[in-house]
């Protein structure tokens, strides 16, 4: 069987299959078409509506909300939560630099600790170190006097010089332990206080910018639990396949009244594309219907 009009079968298959993919496109993707409202609006259902809201003749979930309202919303809750995020971001580096602060006081803490404590220890056994130099000096001239007196005398001098020097080092040795033992049951007592208050002040920004941190997630929370409630509550749209046949005829015709407005770039791809092949096979039957008219 010849098709005597392949012009005007191709015209309609475009119509058909955008029509398809348009259908398809929006079924996976329900933000790539938007309904004009507008254009789309139902005054004497809506009344209806009204009108027998109290009683069961109407079963509107009054719950809903309109789909500008959907957009209004989401969009104040998205600012909402990408402030937080720009802040959590903020907050993060502030955390980052005060826990790197707090690593490098502590550090200086340590040393200025170990220095503050040798310190005390040092003072605690200094009498008896400079007893012990007397003691070692004294040690010396009993040595250099060795062939100057009788053998036995010198033996005995440097034998209780020995001891004397041997209980110096042992008063040395007490000290020191009552030292360590002390600051080690004191051990605040030997901090820098300067830096014990800066690390004070690190560790409150710390948890300043923790606490803040938690109030932010909190909200992102929040956020989302929002929107998930807005998505439970929003409108579907009712739209079906006849729609979008009414849309694709609009487009290959150059005639859409814009109460169905693409909204993905895809969806405009596919537009072109259509109006392109529309304009295309228009052109071809113009041409041949003034070719006929011509001939004739």
């Amino acid at each position: 069987m010849k098709i005597k009009n392949k012009a005007a079968v191709f015209y309609s298959l475009i119509i058909l299959f955008f029509a398809v993919v348009y259908y398809v496109t929006w079924s996976v993707n329900p933000d790539s078409f938007i309904k004009n409202n507008a254009l789309n609006s139902t005054p004497v259902r809506n009344a209806i509506n009204l009108a027998f809201s109290y009683n069961d003749v109407a079963h509107e979930d009054y719950d809903n909300i309109s789909n500008e309202d959907f957009s209004e919303e989401i969009l104040k809750e998205k600012k909402k939560f990408d402030r937080m995020v720009s802040q959590n971001i903020n907050l993060e580096r502030i955390l980052s630099q005060q826990e790197s602060n707090l690593k490098l006081i502590g550090e200086k803490l340590s040393k200025a600790w170990a220095r503050n404590t040798q310190a005390y220890v040092d003072e605690m056994s200094l009498k008896h170190r400079n007893e012990l130099i007397i003691k070692e000096n004294e040690h010396k001239a009993i040595l250099s006097r060795k062939n100057k007196i009788h053998e036995s005398q010198f033996d005995i001098m440097l034998a209780d010089k020995n001891i004397e020097i041997s209980e110096v080092k042992l008063r040395i040795a007490i000290a020191e332990h009552d030292a360590s033992e002390y600051f080690l049951s004191h051990v605040g007592d030997f901090n820098d206080p300067k830096l014990v208050s800066e690390l004070n002040i690190v560790n409150k920004k710390i948890d300043d910018t923790r606490a803040k941190l938690i109030i932010n997630n909190e909200g992102m929370v929040k956020i989302r639990n929002n929107a998930q409630v807005l998505l439970n509550k929003r409108q579907k749209e009712d739209l079906n396949f006849w729609d979008f046949t009414f849309y694709s005829i609009g487009i290959s015709t150059t005639t859409t009244f814009g109460d169905l407005v693409a909204n993905s770039r895809l969806i405009r791809m596919l537009v072109c594309i259509q109006l392109l092949l529309s304009i295309l096979v228009l052109a071809n039957v113009t041409q041949s219907f003034l070719s006929k008219n011509k001939n004739s």
